[in-house]
């Protein structure tokens, strides 16, 4: 599920510490049913 955000995020270079977050907040998202949409996931980042 977060492999297409994964791939984007190092193609930008992301500052690794910023792509640990993003990771965390999905999983936080996904864990919680808060954003089980991967199309509308993207719009949960905060």
């Amino acid at each position: 599920r977060l492999d297409g955000v994964k791939t984007y995020m190092r193609m930008r270079r992301v500052p690794n510490h910023l792509q640990v977050k993003v990771i965390k907040w999905f999983d936080y998202l996904w864990s919680t049913q808060k954003c089980s949409n991967e199309e509308h996931a993207v719009g949960c980042l905060p």
